[in-house]
């Protein structure tokens, strides 16, 4: 059985993958290997982004700080409470002060507090994606990053893309997208660009499918002195070499 590789949607991760290394997207859409993946800092986002929504759901339009603190806290350790991450409790305890941090100025500034939408899967004919938070007031995309982010990079370019895309297409405007990096306590204005950057992406990505042509990217960048692939070394011992 031929295994079908071009997505009906393309999502962000799905774009990000491919254009970080095609081969690894290749061998990941066939099933040969799965991605690398550090499970407890996974863990600590989906603990982190639950906790948030959930924090959305309960908080008034003008809280105060105390209702801030004290919301956000009880919704964050009550998610914590179901993963095995005490070895992340300093981490984790950045993370949840600096998101409350950042949601104290942002009451203070913003007109209308609560949002639109958290945690809303969007998707038309093309793409889908799941919006972090969204404010139609504000005409603002928020979305939350619990990793060491320092900087903006094309990941983050085709995932604020998508997302605008996909809420223009559902009647709702975009001026500003940012990714706030709760770790390091960073915030990122993305930059305006045109719809063309990622559907010319989009396309590249389909015709690669077609033609069943997958650049090995490691060779490129020297990353791994086993594989072409870009992976992580933890997979060294499936021999993904003789693939």
């Amino acid at each position: 059985m031929t295994t079908k590789l071009e997505p009906t949607k393309f999502s962000p991760s799905e774009m990000n993958e491919f254009y970080t290394c095609p081969k690894q997207w290749e061998l990941h859409k066939k099933g040969v290997v799965g991605l690398p993946v550090d499970r407890d800092h996974a863990d600590l986002g989906k603990c982190t982004h639950r906790a948030i929504a959930e924090y959305f759901k309960i908080i008034g339009d003008r809280p105060s700080t105390e209702n801030i603190k004290n919301i956000f806290t009880t919704c964050f350790e009550q998610e914590m409470e179901k993963y095995s991450l005490n070895h992340l409790r300093k981490r984790s305890e950045q993370i949840r002060d600096n998101f409350i941090s950042y949601e104290i100025e942002r009451r203070r500034t913003w007109s209308e507090y609560r949002p639109t939408l958290v945690e809303e899967k969007l998707e038309d004919d093309s793409y889908v994606a799941i919006v972090d938070f969204y404010s139609k007031s504000h005409k603002t995309l928020i979305d939350w990053k619990t990793g060491n982010k320092r900087d903006l990079t094309n990941e983050d370019l085709r995932q604020g893309k998508i997302g605008e895309i996909l809420l223009k297409k559902h009647n709702h405007p975009v001026e500003k997208i940012f990714f706030v990096a709760l770790y390091p306590n960073r915030s990122f204005e993305v930059p305006k660009i045109g719809d063309g950057f990622v559907e010319n992406e989009r396309q590249k990505m389909i015709e690669s499918i077609k033609i069943k042509h997958f650049p090995k990217r490691g060779a490129e960048r020297n990353l791994c002195p086993w594989c072409d692939v870009v992976l992580d070394c933890q997979l060294e011992r499936e021999c993904l070499w003789l693939l």
